[in-house]
């Protein structure tokens, strides 16, 4: 299984991720919804579901309640269309912790079919659930597509409240809702590297992201760029009726640093992926692509119809050039070799950079031995986290250095632990030091991250430490102490 990456370790790589989707634990309330009690169409559905997912798909990144998109199942929020004029959850992030949080992106995913589909959705915020403050608005404009929408809603916020607001406009149909919402901080996904500044992109977007895409053994007229990242669910942003199905991607606009994507599926589980390879390259050449995976999709991850599912790198990259190839369908049974995707997102990490490096490193002679102790300097977005430390020494003042350790408390977690690892420890000692004067320096690295930190380096030290004792053997071959360092002399 590959590593999960949430908000609480070093690299955010998805604002899918449950503990990045600041509204996936907050207690929500609606205004109205249909149904005879909340069984039948609550709140609730809209961050999760009655499914669990299983514990390999979590570990791939999947969230732990399968999101569904078709209202058979009764996994969304309806709204019984001109009977109320509010139409609003409410998301209190507070859960009697205290907690307020800057919300300045969403997405918000609607129903799959039109007759529950409403036409926007305004966004407010608040302390009291009182007074609210206008964010952002949809303005109504996406009409009722046959297939839903997937609004993606960036605005400008940086007051973190308590209660947000989701607001259905155009509810003029015999019911309208929506089915999942993500809402996170965009700051923990800026930095990236790239010229666009805005971790509010889709890279997939071709209009923000200066992003082409070349398509290989699909059905032309169902599959292309504009598609993919359209907010309604054309047919189809990916369609591949061959074998083996590929994309190409180029980012004009400099390399990114990616982990992997979030899919929306077809509305049956027959078009899926049953493998599928990731290349990387700088050029985009001929002879220029490196392999970076091969995932079994089928063994990993369950899939249902209109769900969303994880293609997962497996690995952290950075490149400018991406391609994706697809074989073996679903089962590889059927003779229908289909991958289908109504829509997808992929969003950069939030940095290419290393850890900062330690600080006050301080190294105490103890006998034979040195101890050394450090402090980590901490990061705005989290690159302390999942951390380990080179360890190395010099015995010619520092022309150069051997490295005598590496130490790490890190560990894999389970996506559903919330868990970011054990502390890794800050001290080490070297007990294979000879007597001598000595530097050493520490270097911070992180797994997830393509460069190692500076190093932070010592004051020298001597062993053994002036006054320590000295151990002599007499003349006698008897073992004795002699602090003065003078020649022992034993009479018989």
């Amino acid at each position: 299984m590959t590593r999960v990456l949430t908000n609480e370790l070093s690299t955010i790589w998805t604002p899918h991720q449950v503990r990045a989707n600041v509204f996936m634990t907050a207690s929500i309330s609606a205004s109205s919804w249909y149904g005879p009690n909340d069984a039948n169409w609550g709140p609730y559905w809209v961050t999760g579901s009655n499914l669990l997912t299983p514990q390999a798909t979590r570990e791939l990144g999947m969230p732990p309640s399968r999101f569904r998109w078709a209202t058979s199942t009764k996994s969304g929020w309806l709204n019984i269309g001109t009977d109320d004029t509010d139409a609003a959850l409410y998301f209190d992030l507070d859960n009697g912790t205290g907690r307020k949080e800057v919300v300045n992106n969403m997405i918000i995913g609607n129903f799959s079919q039109a007759a529950y589909n409403c036409q926007g959705y305004a966004i407010s915020g608040s302390q009291d659930k009182i007074t609210w403050t206008p964010l952002t608005s949809s303005g109504a404009s996406y009409g009722t597509p046959a297939k839903g929408f997937n609004a993606t809603m960036p605005f400008s916020n940086t007051t973190a409240y308590r209660y947000y607001k989701v607001k259905m406009l155009g509810t003029a149909g015999a019911y309208d809702g929506f089915t999942n919402i993500w809402a996170w901080d965009v700051n923990k996904f800026t930095g990236g590297g790239s010229t666009h500044g805005s971790a509010s992109v889709n890279l997939f977007n071709p209009y923000e992201a200066n992003v082409t895409a070349s398509f290989r053994g699909e059905v032309t007229s169902q599959t292309s760029l504009a598609k993919l990242a359209s907010p309604e669910r054309e047919n189809f942003g990916w369609y591949w009726d061959d074998d083996i199905g590929t994309m190409d991607m180029h980012w004009g606009d400099g390399p990114k640093l990616i982990r992997g994507m979030l899919c929306c599926g077809y509305d049956t589980d027959d078009y899926v992926p049953s493998k599928w390879q990731v290349y990387s390259s700088n050029t985009g050449n001929f002879n220029d692509w490196k392999l970076v995976n091969t995932i079994d999709f089928n063994a990993q991850q369950d899939h249902a119809g209109f769900e969303f599912f994880f293609l997962d790198f497996g690995t952290p990259i950075k490149t400018q050039y991406l391609r994706m190839a697809f074989y073996e369908e679903y089962g590889e049974t059927t003779d229908v070799q289909t991958t289908i995707s109504y829509a997808n997102w992929m969003y950069e990490m939030v940095s290419a950079s290393a850890p900062p490096a330690p600080t006050d490193l301080i190294t105490v002679a103890q006998n034979s031995n040195v101890a050394l102790t450090w402090a980590q300097a901490g990061g705005k977005d989290n690159r302390s986290f999942d951390i380990f430390y080179n360890i190395e020494r010099s015995d010619n003042a520092g022309s150069s250095y051997t490295k005598i350790a590496t130490i790490s408390g890190s560990f894999i977690p389970s996506a559903d632990t919330g868990s970011s690892g054990t502390n890794t420890p800050t001290y080490y000692v070297d007990t294979s030091v000879a007597d001598g004067d000595y530097l050493y320096r520490v270097q911070a690295a992180n797994i997830h991250h393509l460069t190692t930190g500076s190093y932070v380096t010592s004051d020298s030290i001597t062993l053994p430490p002036p006054g320590s004792p000295k151990v002599y053997i007499t003349n006698q071959g008897n073992v004795m102490l002699n602090p003065n360092d003078t020649t022992l002399i034993e009479l018989s």
